[in-house]
């Protein structure tokens, strides 16, 4: 891995901790401007997004959607019997929704003790030198290649 392919990859590390771009281009010494495009091209938001995002959230979201919901059946008198169904329709599909987060716990539970194990791997590089970033990189990849195996024989 060339320099900047390595100045860029510990930018990504940073940004995926939750470092700011132009934190990051003070840190590295490079414009914030080239950060920008980097995040741009490699989709950081949104591979940061899907990180901090854990399934407990996910399901409670969608338990606090189905409680609206029975709220609104129980607030209804002589509700329409098609209205009705709509509903009973909207609570079955999020609660399908439940059940297959629940079938891919294993692989969600996984991506978050990656995520962790990737961090202390981050806060580590800053004094281990046997630790560098294309060393982090091909540890990634290799999680990235678990976790799909593992995605694909869940479904």
């Amino acid at each position: 891995m060339n320099e900047k392919n390595q100045e860029k990859e510990l930018a990504r590390l940073y940004y995926m901790n939750g470092d700011q771009q132009k934190t990051i281009a003070e840190k590295l010494g490079v414009g914030e401007n080239t950060v920008s495009r980097w995040a741009k091209d490699g989709h950081w938001e949104e591979k940061r997004a899907a990180l901090n995002i854990t399934r407990p959230e996910i399901v409670n979201k969608i338990l606090f959607l189905i409680s609206k919901i029975l709220d609104k059946v129980e607030t209804i008198e002589n509700m329409d019997p098609g209205d009705l169904a709509k509903l009973i329709s909207q609570i079955q599909k999020l609660s399908n929704s439940i059940e297959k987060l629940d079938k891919r716990a294993s692989v969600m539970d996984n991506i978050e003790t990656f995520r962790n194990f990737n961090r202390w791997m981050e806060e580590r590089m800053q004094y281990d030198n046997n630790i560098k970033p294309e060393f982090l990189q091909k540890i990634v990849d290799l999680q990235d290649k678990f976790i799909t195996d593992q995605f694909n024989k869940k479904k």
